[in-house]
């Protein structure tokens, strides 16, 4: 997937952004019309003649195409450069933006194209288990489409379509061809995470939600036990050992289903 780093013009990232999502999303023009306050005849004016946006018009496109610091900064210098009046002030931006490019791509070598998730875009991934669900999915062959992913997931195309965007806009999900595969982003949560509650509470959300499907090849298992502290020891260090085995088998497992796991086990006696 193309990022704002491969254009030289702010004009061709704009219609091939707008292409990329034509599957996902439907009146691109008339909504980032709406969003800078001008008409969208305007809009496709610029895109295919030769008028410019103002840079108070492409700070607001930057802010609507939900670009992170970096982004927009060259957002904007592409634009500055298109809209410099003399060959001089066009090479000065154009001088600037090679700049910025370098520096990109010298940090994309050392560390890949991952990137961490913004605490806004954390906010919005983990706000409900559908995000990493519908990730997850589109590593398995043949869920690489809106209609696919929402028939399996129980949503609607409208609430699939919103989350895709999302997942295409902050790089978890790529889109080649009109056909969706998980980016390269890896995306963590630190323990320590505010959002590692809502995190675990979606997953149990998920879980009591699968109790509907009624399904034999899924395992459930409810029950309140008393125990002495030593066997509550024990007990703790065979399920962190399970979870262990559990990744260790994962990790390297071929994507063809798709589970989710959950254990609880914890203290009903509050001291």
């Amino acid at each position: 997937m193309k990022t704002i780093f491969d254009f030289n013009s702010y004009k061709a990232f704009l219609i091939d952004f707008e292409q990329s999502r034509k599957g996902f999303e439907r009146g691109f023009r008339s909504k980032l019309a709406s969003f800078i306050n001008c008409q969208s005849g305007y809009v496709t004016r610029v895109l295919n003649e030769s008028a410019h946006f103002s840079l108070e018009q492409a700070l607001k496109i930057a802010s609507f195409l939900k670009l992170n610091e970096k982004e927009q900064s060259f957002f904007l210098l592409l634009v500055e450069k298109d809209r410099a009046g003399t060959k001089e002030l066009k090479e000065y931006f154009k001088h600037k933006i090679d700049k910025e490019r370098d520096s990109y791509l010298n940090i994309k070598e050392r560390v890949g194209d991952s990137r961490a998730l913004t605490a806004s875009e954390q906010s919005v991934y983990y706000s409900n288990w559908h995000y990493l669900a519908i990730h997850m999915l589109t590593t398995i062959k043949g869920f690489d489409n809106v209609e696919s992913i929402s028939k399996t997931i129980g949503l609607s195309l409208s609430a699939t379509s919103e989350i895709i965007l999302f997942l295409l806009r902050t790089g978890i999900l790529m889109e080649v061809k009109g056909k969706l595969s998980a980016g390269i982003t890896q995306v963590h949560l630190d323990r320590e995470s505010p959002l590692i509650n809502q995190h675990h509470t979606n997953w149990r959300i998920a879980a009591i939600q699968s109790l509907t499907n009624n399904s034999k090849s899924d395992i459930h298992y409810s029950t309140v036990s008393t125990l002495s502290k030593s066997d509550v020891e024990i007990l703790k260090l065979k399920v962190v050992k399970l979870i262990e085995e559990y990744v260790a088998i994962v990790k390297p497992s071929n994507e063809e289903q798709m589970y989710g796991f959950n254990i609880d086990f914890y203290n009903l006696i509050k001291m």
